[in-house]
């Protein structure tokens, strides 16, 4: 499954920032790699500042798996957030509210 930003005014040379760190390490081993990535710094969550005006978006794991968490900041406007998804089998809202993909 991917998923994207789209609309105007979504900014992708936006500010990638370090969330807190650890003292941790992940290694990537994947098919279309080689030898793999390793020794990559580890940290609780990353940052991207300036997805749209005044959004950000904050990236972290839970207990069920990965997540993300919008900021809307004084000034935003949270219509102009728009996500696009393509390759999952099912999308939709489960009784609580959260998007299930």
């Amino acid at each position: 499954m991917k998923q994207s930003f789209v609309g105007e005014d979504f900014d992708p040379d936006n500010t990638l920032v370090e969330g807190l760190p650890t003292n941790d390490v992940s290694n990537y081993y994947r098919a279309h790699l080689t030898s793999g990535i390793e020794q990559v710094p580890a940290c609780h969550s990353l940052r991207r500042e300036g997805i749209y005006p005044d959004v950000d978006v904050v990236y972290y794991f839970g207990a069920v798996g990965p997540k993300m968490s919008f900021i809307m900041n004084p000034g935003s406007t949270p219509s102009d957030l728009q996500l696009q998804f393509t390759g999952q089998d099912s999308l939709g809202v489960d009784l609580a509210g959260q998007l299930v993909l």
